[in-house]
């Protein structure tokens, strides 16, 4: 069987459902490194009302579909990718404090993301992307809840940037041959 990286490998809350408040973005990468296997990461994701898929799913009996990523190990150093998170992060806040129209905070916060991230990984569009999102919700003044989230996403965007090379989606009908393997 392998390893297939969900959000329902951290504690639960009093409810029994996952909650990303208390767990940091270093945490959260480090736990996700940890299901790295013969340079192969596997993230099961969950998708939205309309589809869209755009969270890793708390089991794998939640998802939409798994990722397979290939990545490689040697560039899996999630203390690094923390940092840069925690960084971008302390910028966004600063920048979301700010009165600058909503055009300039995007392409700030896309140079920002350029300089900490490789502008040719694979996934460098959805970490500006989710990186975006991120700081809109600091300007909006969303619950820390939804913040913690965001963050984790972003982190996950900033990491798989950095270490996959490549990306194959295995569909639900298809879940039966990771748990064969």
């Amino acid at each position: 069987m392998k390893k297939i990286f969900t959000v329902g490998q951290f504690p639960a809350n009093e409810h029994g459902e996952y909650s990303p408040a208390g767990i940091t973005p270093a945490e959260y990468l480090e736990k996700m490194y940890s299901d790295i296997e013969e340079g192969e990461l596997y993230i099961a994701k969950d998708a939205d009302e309309e589809g869209a898929v755009y969270v890793t799913a708390t089991a794998l009996s939640d998802a939409a579909e798994v990722c397979r990523y290939t990545v490689g190990v040697s560039k899996a150093d999630a203390a690094e990718i923390a940092r840069k998170e925690q960084k971008l992060f302390d910028a966004f806040t600063a920048l979301a404090a700010l009165c600058v129209e909503e055009k300039d905070v995007m392409m700030i916060v896309k140079s920002a993301v350029e300089a900490a991230a490789n502008a040719d990984g694979l996934r460098f569009a959805d970490a500006v992307v989710r990186a975006q999102r991120l700081e809109k919700l600091l300007k909006l003044g969303a619950p820390e809840l939804i913040i913690a989230g965001e963050r984790h996403c972003f982190a996950e965007e900033l990491a798989l940037n950095a270490i996959a090379s490549s990306c194959e989606v295995i569909e639900r009908k298809d879940f039966a041959r990771l748990q064969d393997a």
